[in-house]
């Protein structure tokens, strides 16, 4: 990190003139310069081929992953065959007006019910977790280009008017109070089954929604149709393992990859028989089940601290370590409660407070463990799709998680 604050991805590039051939050597730092640059090149380089440098982007690895990921795709049709390219959400132009919460929606509602014809469920990249959706209860004012008349919503132009002079400097041309961007070519595919992933992601993230939700442009989904086969492809070791050869990296603290439409659409598609692929279906369907049951049960227990202890009681917000509170034990649990709320539990309150607080994390654990153990099966099956050898798989299980070069 050169620049405090500053992400900058800087690297020292030393040339000599020479002919065609021969081996690049590379040498990827640490968060830190080391004491002798000279040395740690000297024992820790790695080499490629220069052939291996074309007209495209370089990617700086040794042999062995990038002969894998070439093999994984030879031969195999890409995602953007099989099921179409990923779709970007919408582009607002200013979430500040067009996204809301649920108390802002609800008094639109109030002043003129016609306004939920203009209201969406919406969801912004930082919702989307693997296996499931974690809704923050956000809502979109949903107005197309050319196709609504303001003045039959009331609430809703009440609501847009403060923000009109900072709408109308937007970048494209549109009324003041339409989306900047609507992706109203999308609309169906928005009411139908699909896969949803951010943009941006430390690790994957995919999940399947077949609900009228709509996303925002940190966001991307691809249309399919009840398929959970390619949502456990996307997400197995191998095809993020896949994706770090082909996405582009951002550091930063924890590195993250960019999940471009280009990087996504061309994973391979390996062919699978009936039966096989309707086993790893059933798997991700229960992962996804399993995910799902798990986050209801820790936002409904937050919601039982904040209605019940919290001095504010629900209108306030629970503090990070007691929205974790799988991660702690009863005791630690009540040292939180004292130390964010200002208050113990009550004596006469405890032990029934224990007793819940033990069956919530018991349950959590055990779905922890259904979906590891659901993860385990379908990254095996996966394996077996693309006839790896225990080499390869050593390899992709050795890198799946490491930040490329």
């Amino acid at each position: 990190q050169v620049f405090e604050g500053v992400t900058t991805y800087p690297a020292i590039v030393v040339l000599e003139r020479g002919g065609q051939g021969g081996e690049i050597a590379y040498l990827a730092l640490g968060r830190e310069m080391p004491e002798s640059l000279a040395m740690d090149f000297g024992q820790n380089a790695g080499v490629l081929p220069q052939s291996r440098l074309g007209a495209g982007s370089w990617q700086l690895e040794a042999d062995a992953p990038a002969d894998l990921r070439a093999s994984l795709a030879r031969g195999r049709k890409k995602l953007k065959e099989v099921y179409g390219s990923p779709c970007r959400g919408i582009v607002t132009g200013m979430n500040e007006a067009f996204v809301i919460d649920r108390a802002t929606r609800d008094r639109l509602l109030a002043r003129d019910p016609n306004s939920a014809k203009l209201l969406k469920p919406f969801l912004e990249g930082r919702d989307l977790k693997k296996w499931h959706v974690e809704s923050r209860d956000s809502w979109l004012i949903y107005i197309p280009k050319n196709r609504i008349d303001i003045e039959e919503y009331p609430a809703v132009k009440a609501h847009l008017l403060p923000f009109r002079d900072r709408l109308e400097k937007r970048a494209t041309k549109q009324e003041w109070f339409e989306l900047q961007q609507a992706q109203e070519a999308y609309l169906e595919k928005f009411n139908a089954p699909k896969i949803y992933y951010p943009d941006i992601s430390q690790g994957p993230k995919f999940s399947y929604a077949n609900n009228g939700i709509f996303a925002g442009n940190t966001c991307y989904f691809i249309p399919c149709e009840n398929d959970r086969f390619l949502l456990a492809l996307l997400n197995s070791k191998l095809y993020w393992f896949q994706l770090t050869g082909q996405s582009d990296a951002l550091r930063g603290g924890v590195w993250r990859l960019r999940l471009f439409a280009e990087n996504v659409e061309t994973l391979p598609i390996p062919d699978a028989p009936d039966d096989m692929r309707g086993a790893i279906s059933t798997l991700a369907a229960s992962a996804q089940t399993a995910a799902e049951e798990r986050h209801a049960l820790v936002r409904s227990f937050g919601r039982r601290v904040l209605t019940d202890l919290a001095p504010g009681g629900a209108s306030s917000k629970l503090p990070a370590k007691l929205a974790d509170w799988p991660a702690l034990d009863f005791k630690a649990f009540h040292e939180a409660v004292k130390k964010h709320f200002k208050h113990s539990i009550p004596l006469t309150e405890r032990d029934d407070w224990q007793a819940l607080f033990e069956k919530n994390r018991r349950r959590v654990i055990e779905l922890d463990a259904a979906i590891a153990r659901s993860e385990t099966q379908i990254d095996a099956a996966v394996y077996r799709l693309f006839d790896l050898t225990p080499e390869q798989i050593r390899l992709i299980e050795e890198t799946a998680g490491r930040p490329p070069a």
